[in-house]
């Protein structure tokens, strides 16, 4: 049986993936084995980090991929 996936619990993984304070796409947040609902769930870290300003959403342009990074100074790469 599979565990159930937290919402809360992928907050916390969202953080420490971003804490290098480098923009990533929302891909490279999801782990793949998890599933649709892996995806669903990170999504709605996601959504619950930026509602509560501790993540940025940048997208370039219309054709770029949105990227996310921990709020605060930018890490220049």
């Amino acid at each position: 049986a599979r565990e159930p996936l937290s919402v809360r619990e992928r907050m916390g993984r969202v953080i420490e993936l971003l804490a290098d304070r480098k923009s990533k796409p929302f891909a490279v947040l999801v782990d793949l084995g998890e599933g649709r609902a892996g995806v669903v769930v990170c999504f709605l870290a996601v959504l619950e980090l930026a509602r509560t300003s501790m993540i940025v959403v940048d997208q370039k342009d219309m054709d770029s991929l949105p990227l996310i990074r921990l709020a605060g100074p930018v890490e220049q790469a």
